[in-house]
């Protein structure tokens, strides 16, 4: 049996125990300490990393009443030093306790249940029981939330070894253990058994911050951060705003309006720019649409939307020779003809020039990685059409 540490003080940081067992399966070495102040993965909850003996703990997870401790090696002495990752512990800590004052909050105003927590690298996701949750309940949800942060409300954890001891608490959510039961707390805020490390106070959490909630399997995913991870979000956008307050001379106030007026501008601008390449491209249908003969041409200025756009107009009309255009922006070829069939040349061809696509008898189109490739392939099967 693994005495866990962190159990009664999840703030310390180094620890000297004594290794009692080391187990080698395959290629990965396992260390297990009498003590340890190392938390394995569980209740959504990744494992503590750091270090023992200098050596870097990989992993830690649980086999029965042991921790196994994933090493990169084992250490040379069987008395070793223990040093956690403290901002890892921090992180998850701000994170699990975030989760648990929003989901009581949840649970105290809505009735909605937490059916399932996972924390990421990056976001923390929570599943409540509720089809639906509007824009102002997820506000409320926040506000109320950071206000059990605000009070610094009192973090406690109690261990009870039944389900009997277990219903003298307020839990919000049905218990999946019979026997040694750890409860954790949030004065004013929330009740639950668990498992994970917490702090001792709500107001070391820092923060919860909501960032978008959606549909899933008929309940509601919500996305949040906690602690520093959220204050690190924020900065994040913070600058991101700011350059945008900067590119626009706009302020806080201004600065939706004038991306507004920018992305109506850049849309008008477009819509310009379309109607003079059709018409472009319609000037070109004109002197080639009477064609007796094959049309193969590779153009400088048009994308493949010019080609199929032109392509289209041309199968529509009378036109019954062959047509192979080509983009020398996009690296494309379109083949049309009714003489030739077009999805088998690019069939037996395309792939000699590193080039993806095919087709039907009558129209086929590829794309190239360069240049070269795609004036190859054209040089190779304009012989045969």
């Amino acid at each position: 049996m693994t005495i866990r540490i962190y159990e009664d003080d999840v703030y310390k940081k180094t620890h000297k125990t004594r290794v009692i067992e080391c187990i080698e399966e395959g290629d990965k070495k396992f260390v297990v300490l009498e003590e340890t102040i190392f938390f394995p993965e569980g209740g959504g909850q990744p494992c503590d990393l750091g270090k023992i003996d200098n050596i870097e703990v990989l992993d830690v997870r649980e086999k029965g009443e042991l921790v196994l401790h994933e090493m990169a090696a084992f250490p040379e002495s069987d008395e070793v030093v223990c040093q956690l990752d403290w901002e890892r512990r921090l992180d998850h800590m701000q994170q699990h306790c975030g989760e648990h004052i929003l989901s009581g909050i949840i649970y105290k105003l809505y009735g909605g249940v937490n059916k399932g927590f996972h924390m990421g690298k990056d976001m923390v996701t929570v599943d409540i029981d509720l089809k639906d949750m509007s824009d102002e309940m997820l506000l409320e949800i926040e506000r109320a939330s950071n206000d059990v942060i605000y009070k610094n409300a009192p973090v406690t954890t109690e261990l009870v070894h039944s389900q009997e001891e277990a219903a003298k608490f307020p839990l919000r959510k049905q218990m999946t253990v019979d026997s040694d039961i750890r409860i954790v707390q949030v004065e004013g805020a929330d009740c639950v058994a668990c498992c994970g490390t917490h702090p001792t106070l709500a107001g070391e959490v820092g923060l919860i911050k909501i960032f978008k909630a959606e549909k899933n399997k008929g309940m509601t995913r919500i996305y949040l951060k906690c602690g520093r991870r959220a204050m690190d979000d924020f900065q994040v956008r913070h600058e991101t705003l700011t350059e945008i307050m900067q590119l626009y001379s706009a302020d806080l106030q201004s600065v939706k309006e004038k991306v507004k007026q920018e992305r109506d501008k850049a849309a008008a601008v477009r819509e310009e720019l379309k109607q003079l390449k059709m018409a472009i491209n319609d000037r070109w249908l004109v002197a080639h649409l009477d064609a007796d003969k094959n049309v193969i041409e590779i153009f400088e200025d048009k994308n493949m939307d010019d080609l199929k756009y032109l392509t289209k107009k041309m199968t529509d009309s009378a036109f019954s020779q062959t047509l192979c255009v080509g983009s020398k922006q996009d690296f494309g070829v379109i083949l049309a003809s009714s003489t030739v069939n077009c999805g088998q040349i690019f069939k037996e061809h395309i792939q000699n020039f590193n080039g993806r696509g095919g087709g039907s008898p009558k129209m086929a189109q590829g794309s190239f990685p360069s240049e070269e490739d795609m004036m190859n392939f054209l040089n190779e099967i304009t012989v045969l059409i």
